[in-house]
């Protein structure tokens, strides 16, 4: 049974990877520097156990990006809601090849 840091890390890389983003593209969409890029790539590796008030407004923005909730990443194998997404996002998901 996966633990949750490793339910919300591999959802993260699956999702990333339906709109063909890796740790570094899913920065750069995200418009994050420094301090957001560290924990980004650190959740990228590690996973995130539970949200806390430490994560949780970079957890919003992470989620809206696939059209989620912040809750969202740690059930597994979530899917993007594709009628949520931002337009940026609907222009990858109307591309990406399956």
């Amino acid at each position: 049974m996966a633990t949750p840091s490793e339910v919300f890390r591999d959802n993260l890389r699956r999702l990333a990877a339906v709109f063909g983003l890796d740790a570094g593209g899913l920065t750069a969409v995200l418009g994050w520097r420094r301090e957001d890029k560290k924990w980004l790539s650190r959740v990228w590796h590690s996973g995130l156990a539970r949200n806390d008030y430490r994560s949780s407004g970079r957890l919003y923005y992470l989620a809206k990006l696939f059209g989620l909730e912040a809750t969202d990443l740690w059930v597994p194998d979530v899917q993007p809601n594709p009628e949520k997404l931002p337009k940026s996002m609907k222009d990858r998901w109307a591309n990406r090849s399956d």
